[in-house]
């Protein structure tokens, strides 16, 4: 029985630990589940969601971020990784179950997972090329079994395990061979070979278990109690699906019975690439989604039933049905639709359409600025997401700028952006024209923020300077030399003591007032792609490309907390007024926000 209470949050552990108070959007969606005719899971980068379909309720969310996951096939377990880590959850209860983390001193990152039918074994693959399983009615920690690809060090696309647990299945990136081991003997008993210049793209088990089916350029199926090998189509294709009794198998348009390797139907061609296919539970519907289409398609007669628009101008990523046929959900790029099929009417849309999150900022109205850049059929547009008080609001921004870099002045009338010449651009939201133009630097610029007062910007760039805007006179009136080029990202403190700015794996803190020398904080093992000082200068805050944010001393130049909640690069960082509330803004498509 799932709980039903609205609007239930739990929280990861760590994330506790580390302050987090609050989660704006869920972030990147990679995958959706029905786990009835009126529950649908959704996955995502920030954390996990459950909806009532019928009142659009979220009845409770998971705030456990990850790079990727996956649900049983009997809807009670989730697992998710993030770094070295695996979270499992009771989906029932809303309980973390355990946590799972690999003992290594290698930089690696899971990248894929898989449960068994039953939910008794798990696996995951990492950046490295190593396998790992564990048998979940083990207490320890440690995984039974740790596999390898035997030439070279290689990402893990996907895995898959038998329902018994007896065999496992990994696709290796930039390779076409598919690896199949015994667990028990730890030995490989079966390479799928694939073509090289069609890698295996997948490879999963059938709802039953018994059988491993992996695609590029051909689909391959290993029946793991016969120890047989069959082979279906002989052209290249991007998505295969099992039906839940596993008696049919779908591979983009085209389905077959697997006893008889029979083709029974061939769907009408679609205008599009194919980006999901999807069975309902019944394997009564067969739903096929490419760019803005998904056709609906009975069986096994194989008639169109109907033809969904969802409009979206992007490659449908991932489709599900409910068992009775009647709503099917669509994930395109980061929103959720929900259709009735009966009607062929959109029903919801459920997650905030931002793509990716490039700066933050903050009022004394506690508002918030997200950007988002994405795409429309026309071309290219950006906006800005302003959210408060649980609303959210968007400004579309002129569409031939080039505002990956974006700032906003503290009374939220002004933005300044770089354009493709490398200088800064000032717009005025109200008249929605560029109103000043700030010329100087002689490389790319890489960051630009405002003064608390909104009369002074300073941009660093990647010719190695720092320079100081006045912006009523639209002059420059102090460079800043520094001897690393490359400056990804400045702050200027309130009081105008302290400017701070970022060059790979470094944050530099400079005491303009007392004119000493730089200080060079240390311990990212990425990139920095954000800084940020406190409005009382006490702390600066610097966010790098793996996601982890380090608060930092200014007097002290000492690290005083390590904020890890993001899953990918943070843009982006902005204090509360008060300097006890941290924003962070990322690549993951979330913005979190954290109590020092």
């Amino acid at each position: 029985m799932y709980t039903h209470s609205n609007q239930l949050q739990v929280v990861l552990p760590s994330l506790k630990e580390a302050g987090i108070t609050q989660r704006i959007a869920l972030g990147h969606i990679y995958k959706i589940k029905f786990l009835n005719n009126d529950l649908l899971i959704i996955c995502a980068s920030g954390g996990t969601s459950l909806y009532d379909i019928n009142n659009w309720q979220r009845l409770w969310d998971i705030d456990s971020p990850a790079k990727c996951g996956t649900i049983s096939h009997d809807g009670t377990t989730l697992a998710l990784g993030w770094g070295q880590k695996i979270y499992i959850w009771d989906l029932r209860q809303r309980q973390l179950l355990r946590e799972l983390q690999i003992q290594t001193d290698d930089d690696i990152t899971i990248t894929c997972i898989a449960i068994s039918s039953q939910g008794q074994f798990l696996a995951c693959g990492d950046n490295k090329g190593t396998v790992r399983f564990w048998n979940l009615a083990s207490t320890t920690e440690t995984p039974t079994m740790e596999l390898s690809y035997p030439e070279e060090e290689l990402e893990v696309v996907s895995i898959a395990i038998a329902a018994d647990g007896k065999f496992l299945a990994a696709t290796f990136i930039d390779i076409g061979d598919v690896i199949v081991w015994e667990i028990a003997s730890a030995t490989q008993v079966k390479i799928m070979a694939g073509e090289t210049d069609f890698p295996s793209n997948f490879v999963f088990s059938s709802p039953d278990g018994k059988l491993i089916v992996c695609g590029s350029n051909d689909l391959q199926i290993w029946d793991m109690v016969a120890g047989t090998e069959s082979k279906f189509l002989d052209s290249w294709h991007n998505n295969a699906a099992i039906s839940s009794d596993s008696r049919l198998l779908a591979a983009d348009n085209q389905i077959w019975e697997l006893a008889s390797q029979r083709n029974i139907v061939t769907l009408p061609g679609h205008p599009n690439y194919i980006g999901s296919i999807a069975f309902s539970p019944n394997n009564a519907l067969f739903a096929a989604g490419s760019y803005d289409l998904v056709d609906i398609s009975e069986i096994p007669s194989g008639k169109t039933m109907t033809v969904l628009e969802t409009q979206t101008n992007f490659l449908i990523k991932k489709v599900a049905l409910t068992s009775d046929g009647k709503f099917l959900a669509v994930v395109s790029r980061n929103q959720v639709q929900l259709w009735n099929i009966l009607s062929g009417e959109k029903v919801k849309t459920i997650v905030s359409d931002m793509e990716w999150v490039q700066t933050v900022a903050s009022n004394s109205d506690d508002y918030c600025f997200v950007f988002g850049s994405s795409l429309i059929s026309d071309g290219n547009f950006n906006q800005i997401c302003l959210w408060g008080n649980q609303s959210e609001t968007y400004i579309q921004i002129p569409r031939n700028s080039c505002p990956k870099i974006i700032a906003i002045s503290p009374d939220l009338k002004l933005v300044v952006f770089v354009n493709s010449e490398h200088h800064l651009s000032l717009w005025e939201i109200a008249s929605k024209q560029v109103v000043k133009s700030f010329l100087g630097h002689t490389d790319y610029i890489q960051s630009v923020v405002f003064s608390s007062d909104g009369k002074f910007m300073v941009s660093g760039s990647d010719d190695g300077t720092v320079r100081l805007w006045d912006i009523a006179s639209e002059t420059e009136i102090k460079i800043l030399e520094s001897r690393v080029n490359c400056i990804g990202n400045v702050a200027f403190s309130n009081d105008g003591q302290f400017l701070s700015f970022s060059s790979c794996e470094q944050v530099h803190l400079w005491n303009m007032v007392s004119q000493d020398k730089v200080t060079v904080l240390e311990g990212y093992d990425n990139s920095v792609e954000s800084v940020a000082i406190s409005p009382d200068s006490r702390f600066l805050a610097a966010g790098d490309r793996d996601g982890i944010v380090k608060l930092w001393d200014t007097k002290s130049a000492t690290e005083i907390k390590v904020l890890a909640g993001h899953t990918d690069t943070v843009n982006d960082i902005a204090f509360s007024p008060d300097s006890k509330l941290i924003a962070t803004g990322s690549e993951d498509g979330t913005v979190r926000l954290w109590q020092i």
